[in-house]
């Protein structure tokens, strides 16, 4: 399902759109539907070893860009991301997503309380707040972490992070 979601959910902007289209008709532009398997240097260009969808065996293409469009899957087993789930101070998300964060992006740590000073965005934060892959709700989390933030700095005998002064 998560393909076609995105699929719509992240339409390309009309003047992009129009620029595909026209190299795809003039032959200078092809997509797709593949599993890369490995991408060498191949003089000025790419060598592209693929497995076409539906297909058993690979082939390998020449081109002269390459772009990868798969999306980005946060890896929380990541040495960071693991060390602070390893030291209590983050959780996993219940879907297994990324981390578990509160509405302002912070997070939640074993106990699920909220950890001072400590935020996570974007699709790190997929399982818990689900639309966190497109730019304007990553910058709408970015503007309610800092809010978060300068709230927490305004505290009395707190420095936003949680430590008394």
């Amino acid at each position: 399902m998560r393909p076609f979601w995105d699929t719509h959910r992240h339409r390309l902007p009309p003047e992009i759109y129009r620029q595909l289209h026209l190299e795809l008709e003039q032959g200078r532009s092809s997509l797709l539907r593949a599993r890369v398997l490995g991408v060498q240097r191949s003089g000025t260009g790419f060598a592209v070893n693929l497995r076409r969808h539906g297909a058993s065996k690979g082939e390998t293409l020449t081109a002269d860009l390459a772009f990868d469009c798969r999306g980005h899957k946060p890896d929380i087993r990541a040495p960071f991301v693991g060390s602070l789930i390893e030291q209590g101070l983050a959780r996993a998300d219940p879907h297994n997503l990324g981390l578990a964060v509160n509405p302002d992006g912070q997070l939640l740590g074993a106990r699920d309380m909220p950890m001072p000073g400590l935020y996570a965005l974007g699709p790190l934060c997929q399982g818990s707040l689900w639309e966190m892959t497109a730019v304007p709700e990553i910058v709408r989390q970015v503007d309610l972490a800092v809010a978060s933030l300068v709230r927490g700095v305004g505290a009395v005998g707190t420095d936003g992070f949680g430590l008394t002064g």
